[in-house]
């Protein structure tokens, strides 16, 4: 699927996401289409979020250690929790809200990398004899806290933060919050006595987590808006198209030949049923049609090539196509068995039929339409129209019906001959639930007037 998105993402429409081709780090939120920029937004606020859970992990390890380490007074244990719990209640608070996200997420960015450095800065910087003696005031030893304490903890956080800014999956917050690491490092390297050997070192593993952290946003946004358009385009774009696409990186005009098995399905009093409905109303019945037809076709191995209204084309390739899509449309009629749209019962005709097809692209380069060619699709919609002559819900030619096991013909009636409509030759076919002899060649003449012998009606 990324060879397919590479060779999308050169046409008009999907120009913006060419954009992103160098991960550009001047790309923001602006950049993109309403759609991509609300999935970003989502996605970060997910990911600022998850920060947040690791936030308050941290918050509770380090003050509950130095709890522990400093023993202060239960009165002053339970305000710190009281103070820590508001503020990441509000910080929380703020991520959730669309308006204030943007604001709040640039503000935890200094509240990360303080519960790195925050110790250091109280204990060892300008106001550090303040702080030792409002800390003796209120029964704290705070003169345990040696060098040796904060350089254990201090660097291996710093590299943390500068790592997990990738979950931000905002390029300028990442870069922000890594610029503060290494300068919270600096800042650490200034207060405490570090070799000169080691500070280099862990200096450089910081500077590397950083940078780390800062491009794994800005792939992380690239990877989600490729894995979006994937989604969207699959949605819409037929398998087979996909699956060429990602196999050798371009469309061929000329196709490839592939022995198939087609099935087409079409419901039957359709103009009827929907003459009653709105627009809407139609397309809302259409669907649920639709959601109930397709999911066997495609547990079947089948592709869907197009729907045609109410009708619904699609093959079957490779190994037992022909017994897959025998299968398929006894799923289908049992799916449709299930359905009542509009008030009515649902009936639909299948048919099926093998044959040599050519998968390829049709139409001028400025339009195209990538779908199968060949006779045998013409035969295949020739045959469902038998199934209203018959009153049968599955015809399939011989061609199918012989490349399946015995099993696999139960119910199946045949094989008779049949003139089709626009061809010289007379087709042998099976058919299922008819509700006429097949043997009864007067009546079945008469029934199939309209679709046989040389007419075009």
């Amino acid at each position: 699927m990324i060879g397919f998105l590479e060779t999308l993402a050169a046409s008009r429409a999907l120009r913006p996401l060419a954009r992103l081709g160098a991960l550009s780090p001047a790309t923001t939120i602006g950049t993109f289409a309403p759609g991509a920029r609300r999935l970003l937004e989502d996605a970060e606020r997910g990911g600022e979020l998850a920060l947040h859970a690791v936030r308050a992990l941290l918050m509770a390890v380090l003050f509950g250690g130095l709890a522990l380490w400093l023993r202060p007074p239960p009165l002053m244990v339970a305000l710190e929790v009281s103070v820590l719990t508001l503020i990441w209640l509000l910080v929380l608070r703020g991520l959730r809200s669309r308006r204030t996200f943007t604001l709040v997420r640039y503000l935890v960015v200094p509240l990360d990398v303080s519960l790195a450095i925050g110790g250091l800065v109280a204990f060892h910087g300008p106001l550090a004899q303040t702080v030792r003696d409002v800390g003796s005031a209120v029964g704290l030893n705070a003169g345990e806290l040696s060098p040796e304490f904060f350089a254990g903890y201090v660097p291996p956080l710093l590299v943390f933060t500068a790592l997990s800014s990738g979950l931000r999956l905002d390029p300028r917050a990442a870069a922000l919050t890594a610029l503060l690491s290494v300068a919270s490092y600096l800042y650490f390297l200034s207060e405490i006595a570090v070799p000169p050997g080691q500070a280099l070192l862990v200096g450089g593993i910081v500077v590397l987590a950083g940078l780390l952290g800062a491009n794994t946003a800005r792939v992380a946004r690239y990877l989600l808006l490729k894995t979006q358009a994937a989604a969207v385009l699959e949605t819409y774009v037929p398998e087979m198209l996909s699956r060429d696409l990602d196999t050798h990186g371009a469309l061929e005009r000329t196709g490839r030949l592939e022995e198939v098995t087609l099935l087409l399905c079409d419901m039957r009093g359709f103009t009827r049923i929907s003459e009653r409905l709105s627009p809407s109303e139609t397309v809302t019945m259409v669907n649920a049609y639709l959601d109930a037809v397709c999911p066997p076709i495609a547990s079947a191995g089948g592709v869907i090539d197009k729907f045609m209204g109410d009708g619904v084309l699609a093959f079957f390739e490779g190994g037992g196509n022909a017994s897959r899509a025998v299968d398929a449309a006894r799923r289908v009629l049992d799916a449709v068995e299930r359905l009542d749209l509009a008030g009515s019962p649902v009936r639909i005709g299948v048919a099926l039929h093998s044959g040599q097809v050519l998968v390829g692209t049709v139409g001028p380069r400025t339009r195209r339409e990538y779908t199968i060619i060949s006779d045998a699709v013409n035969t295949v919609s020739r045959l469902e129209e038998l199934n209203k002559a018959y009153g049968s819900a599955i015809v399939a030619s011989a061609a199918t019906i012989g490349g399946v096991d015995e099993p696999d013909r139960e119910g199946f009636e045949g094989p008779v001959e049949v003139a089709i409509r626009g061809r010289g030759a007379a087709i042998s076919v099976y058919v299922l639930g008819a509700s006429v002899p097949l043997v009864d060649q007067k009546d079945l003449g008469d029934r199939l007037r309209r679709f046989v012998g040389g007419e075009d009606a």
